[in-house]
């Protein structure tokens, strides 16, 4: 699988996000950053899985953040799998993934 990106300069994406970048290319799973879905836009989603990625840093919004989610899911399908921008252990990350593409096979 070939990743791919939204904005070819990934600077102006925080270092926890250019992590789970890395994570993602290590499994060989593609993706787009900053996928725009207005009225939001996704960190990271992943295409061939139907499943949002949001690295969530110290701004984000417990009851926002619940809304956003529940709109991503009822309006597109699409799950969101949250990832705690302070605790990015790489093993850890992996896990959660295949997690939420497990489950939400199992909901299928």
């Amino acid at each position: 699988m070939k990743r791919i990106l939204t904005n070819e300069d990934n600077s102006s994406r925080s270092g926890p996000h250019r992590r789970v970048e890395k994570i993602l290319d290590a499994m060989d799973i593609s993706y787009l950053s900053e996928e725009r879905y207005a009225p939001y836009t996704l960190d990271i989603f992943l295409p061939e899985w139907h499943i949002a990625i949001e690295v969530d840093g110290p701004l984000h919004s417990v009851k926002k953040d619940q809304v956003r989610d529940t709109w991503f899911l009822e309006a597109h399908g699409i799950p969101t799998l949250r990832l705690d921008a302070g605790w990015l252990k790489t093993e850890s990350v992996k896990a959660k993934i295949r997690e939420t593409k497990r489950r939400q096979a199992e909901e299928k």
